[in-house]
């Protein structure tokens, strides 16, 4: 990149033109640079996500799938792996840590508000997260789900609750073992005649 130089009557250099990269992470005290990203976004699920502190992730406009999950890594593995099957993915969510049932309903509704979204997978290992506040906002945002699904791996902390939970969840949302069953459910979910309503619901540990 080359920025211009002029020289002004005197004999001076002065720059014409110039970036600066700021930290998302020091936006926080520069409220008027965060001020110029929103101007710039396109993207009103971007904005949307942020204003509720997730970071949301356009993918391919073509796709079906989005990806939530606590974690870059977690969430760049789930879609090499979906891509991997074939499938494309239309968006990701990062949740971060300590998301509540709450926060993890609106987030689904972020993604679900994605109209080309046609099938939700959630990747989660609860740690400062908590899979029973998953499960409970997962099922809490069922009504939004409108024909389409849910396909949900969860570990770690409150495991067991948040199976007993998802145990009474509708049947659009399905419960999985391992991510490799997930990226399993997700073709089944997708093939075409395979309505979210009549899928067959795997549950945790099934064989």
């Amino acid at each position: 990149e080359i920025n211009p130089l002029a020289l002004d009557g005197a004999g001076k250099l002065s720059a014409r033109d110039g970036k600066v990269e700021g930290d998302d992470n020091s936006l926080v005290r520069h409220p008027d640079m965060a001020g110029f990203r929103d101007e710039m976004e396109g993207d009103p699920l971007v904005l949307e996500a942020r204003a509720a502190r997730f970071l949301y992730i356009p993918i391919d406009a073509g796709g079906a799938i989005g990806v939530i999950s606590n974690g870059s890594g977690m969430i760049m593995s789930s879609i090499d792996l979906l891509s991997k099957a074939g499938h494309r993915t239309a968006c990701a969510l990062d949740l971060g840590g300590g998301a509540t049932a709450d926060r993890i309903a609106e987030a689904v509704r972020i993604v679900l508000a994605n109209p080309g979204v046609r099938l939700v997978l959630i990747n989660i290992f609860g740690g400062i997260t908590r899979c029973d506040e998953v499960a409970t906002g997962v099922v809490r945002a069922s009504a939004g789900i409108d024909g389409r699904s849910v396909v949900m791996r969860m570990e770690g902390t409150n495991k067991d609750r948040g199976v007993a939970i998802c145990a009474e969840a509708p049947a659009a949302i399905e419960l999985v073992d391992g991510l490799a069953g997930a990226i399993e459910a997700v073709g089944r979910r997708l093939a075409p005649g395979a309505g979210a309503a009549h899928a067959p619901r795997r549950r945790e540990g099934d064989r």
